[in-house]
């Protein structure tokens, strides 16, 4: 490298240093706060957001996330919310940070993009409500445009250390937001577990009237509890596999009209009662329909998450010396 060249690499560092301490980071903290308050800086204060997405500038989906007194979350003012993830959308809102301010020659095109594809955020907690509208990623995929409500200007907005736009954190897609749990009752506080099958042959009821009190099966004392042993280790926190009524409408109006091929309960001490239907499927042995009573949202359950429990009131009193209960 000769020293010519070397002198006129030196100079393009120089004006691009230049550039960034005195054009760029001025830019940024110059820019009008009023039109750039995207963050929450108090996100345990937040009550409820709501979330609409507009598709050709008509509203087609819509989702509520909502805080309890517990501190829990629901979802659309029914469903348990999946709480981890509701935490750390609320982590997220506080982190937002405005990257730059929309290039001139970008303005109209993105103007235009927005009044037709965007989604609009309401953010509640007891000093009002912050709205604002999240339109696609930028060019680069790094940014997002938003707008606050009333603000003039679009800005390309981040959350630093994240990598990709932040479109897609605000999901109007209910699956993304519940909480898939079917039970989650520890071993020790089970009071009662009752499974129901279509044909009731092997119909049972385990019952106890304290944890340290002796079960009963079907009304019966049960003497030997070995296999009752094996089965009550299976107990822990069971997750359904997915939301399904999107991915097959109409089924859960068709399988309501049907005796479900089990129909499972567990309580516990502190705990009420939890039934969950289940329906073989023809298209696969891997997986059930079902749903939790009560709640009534169509699910996907895997066969291996909860065939274990599918067991018969003959599995609790057969002899098991020599094998190992399943």
């Amino acid at each position: 490298m000769n020293r010519n060249t070397l002198i006129l690499l030196v100079i393009i560092l120089l004006l691009g240093l230049l550039y960034f301490f005195f054009i760029y980071k001025k830019d940024k903290t110059t820019l009008n706060a009023t039109e750039t308050d995207f963050a929450v800086n108090n996100p345990s204060s937040i009550e409820q957001i709501e979330m609409d997405r507009y598709t050709q500038g008509k509203k087609y989906m819509s989702l509520t996330l909502e805080r309890q007194p517990d501190s829990s979350w629901t979802l659309n003012n029914s469903l348990p919310a999946n709480q981890k993830k509701v935490e750390g959308f609320l982590s997220f809102l506080k982190q937002i940070e405005v990257r730059e301010p929309l290039p001139p020659q970008a303005v109209q095109n993105v103007v235009n993009m927005m009044k037709k594809e965007y989604t609009e955020i309401r953010i509640k907690d007891g000093s009002g409500t912050k709205t604002y509208f999240v339109g696609n990623n930028s060019p680069d995929g790094k940014g997002t445009f938003m707008q606050l409500a009333g603000a003039e200007n679009i800005y390309i907005t981040e959350v630093p250390g994240f990598e990709g736009g932040l479109r897609y954190r605000y999901s109007v897609e209910s699956e993304d937001w519940a909480d898939n749990e079917l039970f989650n009752v520890p071993q020790g506080e089970i009071s009662t577990i009752m499974l129901e099958f279509k044909d009731k042959k092997e119909n049972f009821t385990l019952t106890r009237n304290s944890p340290s009190a002796p079960w009963m099966l079907n009304g019966k004392l049960l003497k030997d509890t070995t296999a009752l042993s094996y089965y009550l280790k299976r107990f822990k926190k069971v997750n359904a596999e997915s939301y399904a009524a999107k991915a097959y409408p109409g089924m859960k109006d068709s399988l309501v009209k049907k005796i479900p091929d089990f129909r499972f309960t567990i309580s516990g001490f502190s705990t009420p009662p939890r039934t969950i239907r289940l329906y073989v499927r023809s298209d696969t042995k891997s997986s059930f329909f079902g749903w939790i009573e009560g709640k009534n949202e169509l699910l996907t359950i895997q066969d291996f998450v909860f065939g274990p429990f599918l067991v018969g009131k003959s599995y609790f009193t057969e002899n098991l010396s020599g094998r190992k209960a399943n």
